[in-house]
């Protein structure tokens, strides 16, 4: 029986299966907040939901948001993405009734090989209508990102 990370049973563990192993987020990062930042109405940074890795050749990295969502009227959407520094790594719409806060989360698996130090973000924008929006964080929900290591390619 093969267990995770490349190891038999009856095998003796070596360093090379351990690097086979995700590494979570020893080999990613976390941020997170516990404010919230309203107001959102054209494309802005998300305050504190940035982590710089380091990523290694021939691993997969996932990175996951969650937030808590508000905007002020029904009409349009708004779009929250993971940005790397030159684009966007993925888009995720919001698109809710007006004064109702909402969770939501997305996730985005990196499925080819990426390499050096890489910082990604969360930023957001209003795609549509008049509505502004909100993106809560609290203590007892804070708003985050996390990048993990999920293992070899």
């Amino acid at each position: 029986m093969t267990i995770p990370g490349g190891y038999i049973a009856g095998d003796v563990l070596t360093a090379a299966n351990l690097n086979l192993a995700p590494a979570g987020t020893q080999g990613g990062g976390y941020a997170q907040r516990t404010t919230s930042q309203a107001s959102i109405t054209s494309m802005v940074d998300i305050a504190s939901l940035t982590v710089t890795f380091t990523a290694v050749a021939g691993r997969r990295y996932k990175a996951t948001v969650m937030f808590h969502w508000e905007q002020t009227v029904a009409d349009g959407a708004f779009f929250v993405y993971i940005n790397d520094t030159v684009s966007n790594l993925m888009r995720f719409t919001v698109d809710e009734a007006a004064n109702r806060p909402q969770g939501k989360m997305f996730a985005y698996a990196n499925l080819t090989s990426i390499t050096g130090v890489k910082t990604w973000k969360v930023r957001c924008e209003r795609d549509s209508g008049t509505a502004s929006g909100t993106f809560f964080g609290a203590a007892t929900y804070p708003a985050f990102i996390s990048i993990e290591d999920i293992g070899q390619i």
